[in-house]
């Protein structure tokens, strides 16, 4: 594929996360970003007749190189990189590829029938679980079917995610590089926190189930960070956990959810206010409050600023 023959050229050792890595490896990393971003609008071609497992592989495909040009490894050891600008090469390109991978999964999967929302993983273990109470001689009640046919758009969606996670770093790999205090190099701290909006928009599941607490991070995003990092923080947890800022009980949730609206009040310029806005608005409607009477608590908070 044209992506291969480019990573051979353009991704040649040694890396920039390599040692003895020079001017060169930057600049065959860049030039590879390039054309990720020149093809995100060359979408299509795929056969609606092959299985969505094959066509997912397809997407992965027109994504990222071979697993034996560019390993998730090798991009992880990118993202732990002491130097700033070794790490900015390997978010360049985890970022393309994410940016490249919405379009061709959204492509393939309108191909397929569409989905609405996120494709879910089939509830393999729900099956497995009553299997083994019925063999256990557990009287079992009524059972909700579990046959359920699958839309093959939904399957389409959940199986690219699937694929495409297991071909990038993990969530864990790109927190340790987001600033613990205040953020010292903003371009860097930008390139991660896109990352990790894109992360939390196209691989929820691998998100939901990493170590890392993004509730947790937004209120020191919110004091010690510029206005441009904070919200893209606020994008973040309003991707991955804003019905969660509604659990009374959540203690990390709460914290969260006090510290955007505490914000959201102090009239913050705008980068800030706009995804602050849409973050309460997500959980004020998760919190029973409907779209009009959220809209106008938001107005009143933000008027008595």
């Amino acid at each position: 594929s044209i992506l291969e023959d480019c990573a051979a050229g353009y991704l040649g050792r040694p890396r920039p996360w390599d040692a003895g890595a020079g001017a060169r490896a930057f600049a065959g990393c860049r030039a590879f970003v390039d054309v990720l971003r020149s093809a995100e609008k060359t979408v299509g071609g795929y056969d609606r007749g092959r299985r969505e497992r094959d066509t997912a592989d397809d997407v992965v495909r027109r994504c990222l190189p071979p697993a034996d040009a560019l390993t998730r490894k090798e991009l992880g050891r990118g993202f732990r990189h002491a130097d700033p600008d070794v790490r900015g090469a390997a978010l360049e390109v985890t970022l393309a590829a994410l940016d490249r991978f919405a379009t061709e999964r959204k492509a393939a999967v309108d191909l397929y029938g569409g989905c609405k929302g996120v494709g879910e993983r089939p509830p393999v273990q729900a099956i497995i679980d009553c299997c083994k109470r019925h063999l256990d001689g557990e009287t079992l009640g009524p059972i909700p079917s579990h046959r359920k046919r699958q839309l093959a758009g939904r399957v389409l969606d959940y199986e690219c995610r699937y694929k495409m996670a297991e071909r990038l770093p993990d969530v864990q790999a790109l927190a340790a590089g987001l600033p613990k205090t205040v953020s010292t190099d903003a371009r860097i701290d930008g390139l991660a926190l896109a990352c990790f909006v894109r992360y939390s928009r196209e691989l929820p599941e691998a998100v939901a189930t990493a170590r890392f607490d993004v509730c947790k991070m937004l209120p020191n995003a919110l004091h010690a960070w510029p206005p441009e990092l904070a919200g893209q923080a606020a994008r973040a947890c309003r991707l991955s956990c804003a019905k969660r800022l509604a659990a009374p009980n959540d203690i990390s949730a709460r914290k969260a959810r006090d510290a955007s609206l505490d914000a959201f009040a102090s009239n913050p310029p705008p980068a800030l206010a706009v995804p602050l806005r849409l973050l309460c608005g997500d959980f004020l409607k998760a919190a029973g409050l409907s779209k009009d009477d959220g809209d106008a608590w938001l107005d009143a908070c933000a008027g008595g600023a």
